[in-house]
């Protein structure tokens, strides 16, 4: 199933960047680019690959995306979809990556073309990694809650909002304020019809499940309070220990105002 016009025949994976030692890999997703050489188009692209077992997952994803396409909405902040398929027999590996990607169903996604790095946000919080800083971490927040705000507005339930649902992607520009954060893992989606989702849930299931999303979405928050925390705690204990007293000192400052903005999301 396709979403966008372009015909690709070829596909090499990307490596990540380990200029950042902190940086973990996750198994299931990887960055491509697909290339037509007949057009001489390429684009970059990230593949999510689910085991057959999880084949219930993909389906449901795939008709979230179905839907979104055939209404024609325009969403804010969401990973979109460029098409969906099982296995990559249409598509020529020029990378040699040796990766089978035969038995798997894949999602493949579209990226910002300024997009220097894509990652998934728990993998930044578990690594502490260096691209969240008080700066990224409001500007997550924000887009993560545009996009819940986005969903809502069309009637549409996400049912998984967690930190491995959120893609956060580096600007090539390597600004903090460049860094931008998308909503995807549509796995439990619901899309409601005049009133009803295709599986007929009554108006006050609606309510409870936009009221579950809602709860998920100040879980984020507390996790991102955590982190702040910790990171306080982690620049206080330099400053205690006389390294920088002055520079330490401002970062957990900077990672309490951080904190505070955190919590007034809620």
């Amino acid at each position: 199933i396709r979403f966008e016009s372009n015909h690709y025949n070829f596909f090499s994976i990307i490596p990540p960047d380990n200029s950042s030692k902190d940086q973990k890999i996750t198994k299931d997703h990887y960055k491509i680019k697909l290339v037509n050489q007949k057009q001489k188009k390429e684009i970059f692209a990230w593949i999510k690959c689910y085991q057959l077992i999880n084949r219930n997952y993909w389906q449901c994803e795939k008709q979230f995306y179905i839907d979104i396409n055939n209404q024609k909405l325009n969403l804010d902040n969401i990973v979109k979809c460029l098409w969906l398929c099982r296995g990559l027999k249409s598509f020529k590996d020029k990378s040699s990556s040796n990766i089978n990607f035969e038995n798997k169903l894949i999602t493949c996604y579209s990226i910002p073309t300024n997009c220097k790095e894509i990652f998934i946000l728990k993998d930044l919080i578990d690594s502490q990694s260096e691209y969240l800083t008080p700066t990224s971490v409001i500007r997550i927040i924000q887009d993560i809650r545009q996009a819940i705000r986005s969903l809502q507005s069309n009637l549409i339930v996400h049912g998984c909002i967690q930190a491995s649902s959120v893609y956060v992607i580096i600007s090539a520009c390597r600004k903090e304020d460049e860094v931008n954060a998308l909503l995807g893992q549509f796995i439990n989606a619901r899309i409601i019809h005049n009133g009803h989702s295709d599986h007929s849930i009554s108006s006050l299931d609606h309510d409870d499940l936009i009221e579950s999303d809602n709860v998920n979405f100040i879980n984020l928050c507390d996790s991102f309070i955590s982190y702040c925390q910790s990171q306080m705690e982690k620049a206080t204990t330099k400053t205690q220990k006389g390294n920088c007293n002055m520079a330490n000192s401002e970062i957990s400052n900077q990672w309490m105002t951080t904190q505070n903005l955190v919590s007034s999301v809620m």
